[in-house]
């Protein structure tokens, strides 16, 4: 199997960008999925809880339903140097 691109732009609050990162886990067989930086998957604000809440959900119903582990980076700023 080619590789898969990994440059596809994803809002996991969009319906539709869900059932690609489903797709692509499930073509790919992949057993983990790194969500590298978290901050480039959705269009919300990180510092409403609720909001984050629903984004997380939302990957941790992808890993239900395609048994497939989350490793989830957040970067919170750049060292100083």
């Amino acid at each position: 199997m080619p590789p898969l691109d990994p440059t596809p732009r994803l809002d996991l609050g969009e319906a539709k960008d869900q059932a690609l990162v489903i797709n692509l886990i499930e073509k790919s067989r992949a057993e983990l999925v790194m969500y590298d930086p978290l901050t480039s998957l959705h269009r919300i604000n990180e510092n409403d809880n609720v909001q984050m809440r629903a984004i997380l959900d939302t990957i941790t119903e992808i890993n239900r339903r395609t048994g497939a582990a989350a490793l989830v980076v957040h970067h919170y700023g750049k060292p100083d140097k």
